[in-house]
This record gives structure tokens, C-alpha cells and sequence, in this order.
């Protein structure tokens, strides 16, 4: 399903079976990074995420903290 808000923000949600949606999730990412030119040829980028705060509940941010 693809949404779209007053700021021109689009949204896309895939729901099935976790194996399924993601798969089409990454078909659509990349049919979408295909048609919009976002994606170089013959080259592979990847991104190491070592912070996941927007994940931490409160407490354990708090008790991190001390």
C-alpha cells in the first residue's frame, strides 16, 4: 500500500509472512531506486548501523546513562 501526506511524503507498507514482505519490500526499494535514478551501477554501498537509541525504551536509556 502506497500513501501519500500534504508534504508529498510517501509511505509504503508490505504485510504478510516476514519472509514474503520482505521480499517484496526489497523489490520495491530497488525497482523505486531504479526508476528514480538513485542507484549507481556496478558499485555496492552498505551502511553499519551501531546505534538503535529510537529503539531503547526510556529505562534503559536512564539507567545507561548513570
Amino acid at each position: 500500500m502506497i500513501a501519500s501526506s500534504e508534504n508529498c511524503w510517501r509511505f509504503f507498507f508490505a504485510c504478510d509472512i516476514e519472509k514474503k514482505a520482505a521480499k517484496l519490500a526489497g523489490v520495491v526499494r530497488t525497482r523505486l531506486g531504479q526508476k528514480l535514478g538513485l542507484l549507481t551501477k556496478d558499485v555496492f554501498e552498505f551502511c553499519w548501523i551501531v546505534d538503535f537509541s529510537m529503539y531503547e525504551s526510556p529505562i534503559c536509556t536512564s539507567i545507561r546513562s548513570r
